[in-house]
């Protein structure tokens, strides 16, 4: 069977349970750090905690703890409930704009997935009581998002939110039982994302497939999970560009260090470019 490689972020355990037994997960007794889930298809779950930075903080953990894995990306999925002004109350949402509202810093999620509804996504630091904008209010998503985009492209990071509260239902009076039942109810949408996911990485896996170079640099010193990106997206321009034969080269310099490797490939790859522009 193809393993297609997938992440999904939750912040609590309540919201993890109907996904655990919809994506038929177990769990994964070596992580020690969150509650990490898998299953026999590739696709992984990790219970964050609440919070932006909680939700950062775990997303980089998996991406780290998955790097030496596997070579091919990963796409992302962030799954949880929200209060909004006017939504219903079990309904979906599709992120179509992330705005952390103690900063100001918004995203735009590439609207790569049809067929549901979307809706503006605001972080908070603690729950919102007034509800004043068009806009589902959670307290993780900014933190998700900025995370997962250092780690790969943004077409690959989704954000899909399940209404729990609105003016005329308050988050004071949520019903935790009722998480799960709404969470299940989406369960057709969940997985019309998570099929889109698989598509398109799995397209991205299959253009951007990394070089033997890439292997052979990798294992020449110890990389950050941050240098590891920035190590395959230069291979890759390598390959895109039909400069091979100078990435093979570069194997072979004398470079120890990964800050020194990465700076390399992109001065040689800046050079050649020069060059190209020149003749």
């Amino acid at each position: 069977m193809t393993s297609i490689e997938l992440n999904i972020v939750v912040a609590h355990s309540i919201e993890a349970k109907p996904l655990l037994k919809l994506l038929r997960m177990k769990k994964c007794t070596t992580s020690t750090t969150f509650p990490l889930y898998k299953n026999d298809q590739g696709e992984c779950l990790i219970v964050s905690g609440m919070g932006k930075i909680a939700a950062a903080a775990a997303t980089a953990y998996l991406a780290a703890r998955q790097e030496n894995e596997k070579n091919n990306v990963r796409a992302w999925l962030n799954i949880g409930i929200a209060g909004h002004q006017n939504a219903e109350l079990g309904s979906g949402v599709l992120a179509q704009k992330l705005t952390d509202y103690a900063t100001g810093r918004s995203f735009y999620p590439p609207m790569s997935i049809s067929g549901i509804n979307t809706s503006d996504v605001i972080t908070v630091d603690k729950p919102e009581l007034e509800y004043p904008l068009n806009a589902a209010y959670e307290m993780e998503a900014t933190g998700f998002y900025s995370s997962a985009s250092r780690f790969v492209t943004s077409e690959l990071v989704q954000v899909f939110k399940i209404i729990s509260d609105n003016p005329r239902n308050h988050v004071h009076n949520v019903n935790l039982d009722m998480i799960p039942e709404w969470i299940s109810s989406q369960e057709e949408n969940i997985l019309m994302i998570l099929g889109k996911l698989k598509a398109l990485v799995n397209d991205y896996n299959r253009i951007y497939q990394l070089p033997d170079e890439y292997h052979q640099l990798s294992a020449k010193c110890r990389f950050s999970a941050t240098q590891i990106v920035q190590l395959k997206k230069v291979c890759q321009r390598y390959i895109a560009l039909g400069l091979q034969k100078d990435l093979q080269s570069r194997v072979l310099s004398s470079c120890t260090t990964a800050k020194l490797i990465i700076t390399g490939l992109e001065s040689g790859l800046a050079d050649q470019l020069l060059t190209g522009t020149q003749k």
